[in-house]
């Protein structure tokens, strides 16, 4: 089952540090990579809590989940047990998923267009700082777009 999965759609034989890119052209339906998608979707559903991104996981938990992405990200289930017997396991996911954008080759705001963001989000004016950043968005690549978004 895990290589069928992994034939069925290409899906590269790490998930950490493997450009946005990479994932989404070894699968097609996908707009956004599947650790994104299945811990976002696991944050907003029970982890919607102050500080959810600041608080560190648990060091042992955070690297088993994230060694279980690694294998067969399709098969990870982030209601099981495993990932959610307690509170604090949410954390874990939202550590596992920073440590997957930390990861990135290009972060997901690309190197050209860092200084760009800056200075737009230092404009003053609300409508200008949203047009500015919004015209500076759309020019990331799809898959940065996309997975953007999805945050």
């Amino acid at each position: 089952n895990n290589s069928n999965n992994r034939k069925s759609c290409n899906i590269p034989l790490v998930v950490f540090g493997v450009e946005l890119l990479t994932h989404l052209t070894t699968c097609p339906n996908r707009l956004v990579p599947i650790i994104v998608e299945k811990c976002s979707s696991h944050i907003e559903k029970f982890g919607i809590l102050e500080g959810i991104y600041r608080v560190t996981g648990a060091h042992l938990q955070t690297q088993k989940l994230r060694l279980a992405f690694d294998s067969n990200p399709e098969n990870v289930d982030l209601t099981a047990p495993l990932w959610n017997s307690s509170k604090s396991d949410v954390f874990c996911i939202a550590e596992v998923l920073k440590l997957y954008f930390l990861e990135l080759p290009t972060p997901l705001i690309t190197f050209d267009l860092y200084y760009e963001i800056v200075n737009s989000v230092e404009i003053i004016d609300t409508n200008e700082k949203l047009f500015a950043t919004y015209n500076t968005l759309i020019k990331l690549p799809k898959p940065h777009w996309f997975t953007l978004r999805r945050l």
